[in-house]
């Protein structure tokens, strides 16, 4: 099956910014966390006089990644301990850990074939007891490679395997970059039908996990909104639309970002609905939600000066302007 070049959209891997993230994902404590902050070597060590079994693998792992940040050699013997240890066990998540720290670390960056060629030593060991989290991060790292390598079928292999091999009532957020795929290619191929369900389902997974937004980027959690909205009012459901950006207005002001991001996005969405309006023929209607839309664009200006000096990364002041001019 050859796979178009749709594929080498790219969705935003997540950036955690906080532990927290690791209870709403439901992650064990034995499971690597998506944190990579582990820079006190001296406490890890101590930790490990102390610990066996599955909790001393960990935290070997743990202390490898710290010694790598600090570009300490010795990185690569507590990895080796992991190893054995974990063989001695027969816990092959161990050595999948082990396996996914080492290419995470030592592996140069830009060498794809380098790098899936040792992360899929880690995958080698994925078996039923593997948690979802680690099997996750490995095929949606391997996928991510052979997409810069320009091999789409490789890379469509590895992305949507969460969907067809992880239970997703319990790994949604798997399921969920899946499922983008499986869009970005029914849209390709003008499947309209497949297309509309997965953005669909998209959609409501991200509405009914929206405590996670805290912990990523706005645009990554917001874009599965804007992609169902899009597809509504291009294929003329407006009555679609107006009724999904309305309850996604009405969770904003539930749901609280930073201050900098609120008002931006009120003004986004805004902007969604006065096109969903105006396409449907209610210029009355689209032009109080255009307006809506500049009120809240400036404000953000107004509020938030820095972003004028690109001191933002989310809203960035190019895209800013862009949304400005597009009302």
């Amino acid at each position: 099956m050859k796979i178009p070049g749709i594929i080498f959209i790219s969705l935003l891997f997540p950036i955690v910014v906080h532990a927290q993230a690791d209870s709403i994902l439901k992650i064990p404590s034995d499971v690597l966390s998506y944190e990579r902050h582990y820079t006190n070597t001296d406490s890890l060590l101590r930790e490990l006089q102390h610990q066996e079994g599955k909790q001393k693998v960990l935290t070997l792992c743990y202390t490898a990644i710290s010694m790598f940040v600090k570009k300490d050699d010795a990185a690569t013997t507590y990895l080796d301990w992991a190893m054995k240890l974990s063989d001695s066990m027969r816990y092959n998540q161990g050595k999948v850990m082990a396996w996914m720290v080492f290419t995470t670390w030592t592996i140069p960056p830009g060498d794809y074939k380098s790098f899936i060629k040792s992360m899929q030593k880690a995958e080698q060991f994925l078996d039923e007891k593997t948690h979802w989290s680690l099997k996750y991060r490995v095929w949606y790292q391997i996928g991510e490679k052979y997409k810069y390598l320009k091999m789409p079928d490789s890379a469509f292999y590895y992305l949507v395997k969460p969907c067809n091999e992880l239970n997703c009532d319990t790994a949604w957020f798997a399921c969920l970059i899946s499922w983008y795929w499986f869009e970005l290619k029914a849209k390709h191929e003008y499947d309209y039908n497949n297309e509309l369900s997965y953005l669909k389902k998209c959609y409501q997974t991200v509405m009914q996990h929206n405590g996670y937004r805290h912990f990523i980027k706005p645009n990554f959690f917001i874009a599965h909104f804007e992609h169902l909205l899009y597809f509504y009012t291009q294929h003329g459901q407006f009555k679609n639309s107006v009724g999904t950006c309305m309850t996604v207005l009405d969770s904003l002001r539930v749901w609280n970002f930073e201050p900098a991001i609120q008002p931006f996005l009120y003004a986004k969405f805004s902007g969604h609905l006065a096109r969903a309006y105006h396409h449907w023929g209610k210029l009355d209607s689209a032009i109080i939600y255009h307006d809506s839309a500049m009120f809240f664009f400036n404000k953000t200006l107004n509020d938030f000066p820095g972003i004028r000096e690109g001191r933002y990364t989310y809203p960035a002041y190019p895209d800013l302007l862009i949304n400005i001019a597009n009302q």
